[in-house]
């Protein structure tokens, strides 16, 4: 939409960016009640994001699973990604007002996406997540660390990762890999429970 040669934000933009830019508070306000430690730098394929974490969410070991993606020093363009546990820091992670989010209760948060923001709430997770790609900053944020079902300790960010993946034209895939002896590889990709493991081993 446009007026005069100039572009109008739309209402819905206007919301979105509002509550991204608030969850900079959120995150200031988790520093400021239990603590900051040192950016994690981490690079897979040509993607590169470092995690600033508030508190012991990253210290505690939370991210075990992809240590093996961590480097020295962050790749240009890497992503931000800000972190905490939110009980641990005792609720800072903002949610819009209900006015703005149409009544839509448990589902609003996804409708705050637009063109640059994306807004993820996976309940059954217990966690919240929003990105802005054009800022290239991200939020992390389970609601609690001690309920999270061990899925997302065995495999975390995967919604983030799989965004930041797809900006550079790739896509993650839920499968078993093989490797034989003369270094041919296969992947098994399939839906959960459907014998890729058992197929592979």
């Amino acid at each position: 939409m446009q007026k005069e040669g100039r572009p109008v934000a739309s209402f819905r933009e206007v919301v979105a960016e509002n509550f991204f830019e608030q969850q900079q508070a959120a995150f200031e306000n988790a520093v400021a009640r239990v603590g900051q430690c040192d950016p994690v730098h981490y690079q897979i394929s040509e993607t590169g994001f470092s995690l600033h974490g508030a508190g012991s969410l990253v210290e505690k070991g939370w991210f075990r699973a992809i240590e093996h993606l961590r480097v020295d020093v962050p790749m240009n363009g890497s992503w931000k990604v800000l972190v905490w546990d939110d009980a641990e820091a005792d609720w800072t992670w903002i949610l819009p007002p209900e006015e703005y989010c149409w009544g839509m209760r448990a589902s609003y948060l996804p409708d705050l996406s637009t063109e640059a923001i994306r807004v993820f709430q996976q309940e059954w997770l217990g966690l919240s997540s929003a990105l802005h790609r054009e800022k290239r900053v991200a939020y992390y944020v389970p609601e609690s660390t001690d309920t999270m079902p061990s899925c997302e300790r065995a495999a975390p960010m995967r919604t983030l990762l799989n965004f930041f993946l797809n900006e550079e034209g790739f896509q993650m895939a839920h499968a078993a890999a093989i490797v034989n002896q003369e270094g041919k590889s296969f992947l098994l990709p399939g839906s959960g429970n459907s014998g890729k493991s058992t197929t592979a081993v």
